[in-house]
């Protein structure tokens, strides 16, 4: 069951070089994304579109805090 004490962080809030990143793997940049609100952890959860057609799942989970 969802921990709705938890706000997920959302693919429009991923630092930029995250983002970069991603649209390297998927060989284009992201034309889409659809954030993921239910879950148990605050980290980003993303199913995302490349403008090549290809689609990934991407969980980014926030840095440690120290």
């Amino acid at each position: 069951m969802p921990n709705d004490a938890k706000a997920r962080t959302l693919w429009t809030d991923l630092p930029e070089d995250l983002v970069a990143k991603v649209s390297d793997i998927l060989g284009g940049p992201v034309a889409a994304a659809m954030s993921q609100t239910a879950g148990f952890s605050p980290g980003s959860a993303d199913r995302v579109v490349a403008a090549n057609g290809r689609r990934a799942f991407v969980k980014a989970a926030p840095e440690p805090k120290r």
